[in-house]
């Protein structure tokens, strides 16, 4: 269930918290977050061609130094992130002697941005389009087995399964940091949009399983999003 964002929130590492935002905010919303980024996120955002890309961006990016602000309670604009060798942005910040983990997604409108305590992190949040051929990606891209599992699915689930299990998989290569290039095929994952989302095998280390844990976060209906990270089983806090 999705609470309004509180006005203090004392980071836990038995929690992971998650913040959600609308894309299509006020003008004078997506200038205060415009505001907040610095010199290197703006050019950044100059790449996009689409100002509706633009917005994307600079939204979830805004959202991210807001929570972060909150938390950690500093001035949004002052953050400086720094990049690992696969690009993923971390801060050196620490609470209580433990690192500050996050990530973010966004998809077609919605944004998310997820944080944490000592953990690896991984969030994603995909729009449900019947129009993706999902069947070719998932043969090229899932495990035999998902494949195989998602193929059994009734035409009628076969489309939530897919972005369940993409989901599910790609929260978890963003976690590990690698992106895609680790290869999605090289663990397993449960298929079924119904069921808890859980790591079903690994091929690295079958007792790396024990270590991931998963969670469905509640979105909106056109939307399906997962979010992952290492460690003890953790619970799940809601914000918007």
């Amino acid at each position: 269930m999705w609470n309004k964002s509180p006005v203090e929130l004392r980071l836990d590492n038995a929690c992971v918290d998650v913040w959600r935002s609308r894309i299509d905010l006020s003008a004078a919303k997506i200038s205060e977050y415009r505001s907040m980024l610095c010199e290197e996120e703006l050019k950044r955002t100059e790449k996009f061609t689409f100002p509706n890309k633009q917005e994307e961006y600079v939204v979830t990016r805004g959202l991210l130094r807001s929570a972060l602000a909150l938390v950690l309670k500093e001035d949004p604009a002052s953050f400086s992130f720094k990049y690992s060798e696969s690009s993923k942005p971390y801060l050196t910040t620490e609470v209580d002697r433990q690192a500050v983990a996050f990530n973010v997604s966004h998809s077609h409108g919605q944004a998310l941005v997820a944080i944490s305590l000592d953990r690896k992190l991984g969030v994603d949040i995909e729009k449900i389009r019947a129009e993706v051929e999902y069947e070719k990606l998932a043969e090229r891209f899932f495990s035999k087995a998902e494949h195989k599992a998602l193929m059994q699915c009734t035409e009628t689930e076969r489309v939530a399964a897919f972005f369940a299990t993409w989901t599910r998989k790609e929260a978890f290569v963003k976690a590990v940091g690698k992106g895609i290039a680790f290869g999605l095929s090289e663990f397993d994952v449960n298929v079924d949009a119904n069921e808890p989302p859980k790591m079903l095998h690994t091929r690295w280390d079958a007792n790396d399983v024990n270590n991931w844990h998963m969670a469905s976060i509640e979105s909106v209906n056109s939307h399906m999003a997962t979010v992952v990270a290492d460690g003890r089983a953790f619970k799940l806090r809601l914000w918007q």
